[in-house]
């Protein structure tokens, strides 16, 4: 009888304990931090064994802290939704990580809610479609980036009389645009190439 009577009491003293454990383990892969800044993060962790590499920055979170490590990790990486807030509960940024990498769409805005930026990432890459505005929300400038440099066509503002110019570039560096023209007529010559030889073979197969 006084057995049962201790296990009664260990069962009701450390069932708030066990409780709070659970609930911890049911929202862990929900995460809402702070900053020192009053910044307000909500973001997503899954715990991953994965192999990395030297070109990609990785997002993980330890120690209630996101850290990003070139190549590695040591913790739990992000992995879904990511939402950034200034102090006042305005978006600064939106976005989404897989596996610790940056993926899909990211936006970022001014602490008034003006448009900022808006790119594309791809496995941690900050490749495809991508656009810059300024202070009033005005698109400065537009093209697309291949792992974070400007790659092919991309139109700037220019400051002093706001009209719009035309700049080529190949993974960064700025190329004539008949070099970029021939690029594309080669580009799109080996595409219907390929194409053409996909369907004999697939024909050759029937």
């Amino acid at each position: 009888m006084k057995f049962i009577g201790i296990l009664i009491f260990l069962i009701t003293c450390c069932s708030p304990l066990w409780a709070q454990n659970y609930m911890d383990v049911m929202d862990n892969n929900k995460v809402t931090i702070h900053t020192d800044h009053q910044h307000k993060i909500i973001f997503q962790t899954k715990e991953i064994h994965k192999k990395t590499s030297p070109d990609n920055t990785y997002f993980w979170y330890a120690s209630r802290k996101i850290h990003e490590t070139q190549g590695d990790y040591s913790g739990k990486l992000l992995h879904g939704d990511y939402l950034h807030y200034y102090p006042d509960n305005e978006l600064a940024y939106k976005g989404q990580f897989k596996k610790g990498l940056k993926t899909g769409t990211w936006t970022e805005w001014t602490d008034d809610g003006i448009l900022k930026k808006q790119s594309h990432w791809k496995k941690g890459q900050e490749t495809g479609a991508y656009s810059l505005y300024d202070e009033k929300g005005n698109t400065l400038e537009m093209g697309k980036l291949k792992a974070g440099r400007r790659n092919g066509k991309v139109v700037m503002r220019l400051p002093q009389d706001s009209t719009f110019s035309t700049t080529y570039y190949q993974e960064g560096n700025e190329i004539s645009k008949e070099a970029y023209i021939d690029q594309n007529i080669f580009r799109r010559t080996g595409h219907y190439i390929g194409q053409q030889w996909q369907k004999l073979f697939s024909k050759k197969n029937k």
